[in-house]
């Protein structure tokens, strides 16, 4: 355990030390969101929730694919190509290794949404939900981030230097969000695509996430079993391949 807390620590330090890792992760974010409010001019949507209320969701889906698709999957590639092996030799554990690396992302992921939710509450009176919504909120913020994480960590696993993982992690991260209510409401897009869509985890993270900030059930069906699916099947993956590529040789 000392050693998985020592790497921890490390990986850490080298996230903290790329200025990229640190715009997308904190930076990116709020403006993004400061740019989103005072563009739409932080309309009334219903009752009395404005544009700043219903963002906040999309914003934290946003940032967990940015986090854990895109930077997660590169970092897993170049370490799995490079670095992995060596620290194994060192008496490492390789599952404290993987928990290290996505505990630090997650971490990052989690005080950038925090951070969103302040300055939306400072600034543009963002209505924060009840305490237990708020818990709720959390709750889920942290099992759809697991199942974005997963996601990330197997696109890693699977390709075996940056450039690929770059190339394919960011075109998987633009389809989920735009096939996940990011950018738009879905219930724009046909029947049969929806039908295909409420089947991705993350379709399925942001309404849960959007019930539990807003407090109301939408339109979409939700379904845990969905993550839950998604998350067993990609750990499976992340599994065989790390058997497969045996770093203790």
């Amino acid at each position: 355990m000392n050693k998985a807390l020592q790497f921890f620590y490390l990986e850490s330090k080298v996230a903290l030390r790329v200025p990229m890792s640190i715009f997308f992760a904190m930076i990116f974010p709020l403006l993004l969101l400061c740019v989103m409010v005072m563009t739409t001019k932080n309309l009334l949507i219903y009752e009395n929730f404005h544009f700043v209320d219903v963002y906040i969701p999309s914003l934290a889906l946003l940032t967990l694919l940015t986090i854990g698709v895109t930077s997660l999957s590169i970092v897993v590639s170049v370490n799995r190509s490079k670095i992995w092996q060596t620290y194994v030799l060192k008496g490492l554990n390789i599952y404290h290794i993987i928990f290290s690396q996505i505990a630090v992302y997650l971490l990052l992921a989690f005080i950038s949404t925090l951070l969103a939710i302040f300055v939306g509450h400072q600034c543009f009176d963002l209505i924060l939900p009840s305490f237990n919504n708020f818990l709720m909120f959390c709750f889920v913020w942290l099992l759809s981030a697991i199942n974005i994480f997963l996601l990330g960590f197997t696109i890693g696993c699977l390709l075996n230097n940056e450039k690929s993982a770059q190339q394919t992690s960011t075109i998987i991260m633009f389809l989920l969000m735009v096939f996940s209510g990011v950018f738009t409401n879905i219930q724009s897009f046909p029947l049969y695509v929806q039908n295909i869509v409420k089947y991705l985890p993350s379709t399925q993270a942001y309404y849960i996430l959007s019930n539990y900030w807003l407090n109301s059930n939408n339109y979409f069906e939700v379904s845990w079993g969905v993550l839950i699916i998604w998350a067993v099947f990609l750990i499976g993956i992340i599994i065989w391949k790390l058997k497969k590529d045996n770093f203790s040789r």
